[in-house]
């Protein structure tokens, strides 16, 4: 068993990389997950997430592998992260949000209902996202608003 902790380096690329390497030589993936997380859905079957205390995941989330959800985030109900993500502390997410593989959700963002957060997407620290954003955009503010047009550069 291999547990591959990296942070979110080149939008969790890195982290994604090594995952992937380890699973095709035959390392499982365990999750680490705290005792202190209010947790109303059933995440056994996770690969190589690292989800903090006070972390309240609600009714019928979906959560993919290798994902880090740091401390204090509330993931609203039927919303979906999808696979190497990196949400730190104090992030809101509302119900009904799907946020696409490999995005950053910065410290104390705020999603609104039913919204899209594209793959690669970065969100800035306070944003607050009401409508749905777009592939490799950077959002800040309050409403959010796209910084530059693909602004997040990737490199493996």
């Amino acid at each position: 068993m291999l547990f591959i902790a990296i942070g979110y380096t080149q939008m969790n690329n890195v982290r994604t990389e090594k995952a992937r390497v380890a699973k095709n030589r035959g390392y499982k993936l365990p999750s680490y997950i705290s005792s202190r997380a209010t947790i109303f859905t059933n995440l056994s079957e996770l690969e190589n997430c690292f989800i903090l205390e006070n972390n309240t995941i609600q009714p019928f989330v979906s959560i993919g592998n290798n994902v880090t959800l740091w401390s204090g985030n509330h993931i609203g109900h039927h919303s979906k992260i999808d696979d190497n993500c990196f949400i730190t502390s104090h992030a809101v997410i509302s119900g009904g949000v799907i946020v696409g593989n490999n995005s950053f959700i910065g410290v104390n963002a705020t999603l609104h209902n039913h919204i899209e957060i594209a793959k690669y997407s970065l969100i800035a620290a306070g944003a607050l996202v009401n409508k749905n954003t777009e592939e490799y955009g950077v959002y800040a503010g309050s409403p959010a608003k796209k910084i530059k047009p693909n602004s997040v550069e990737i490199t493996i």
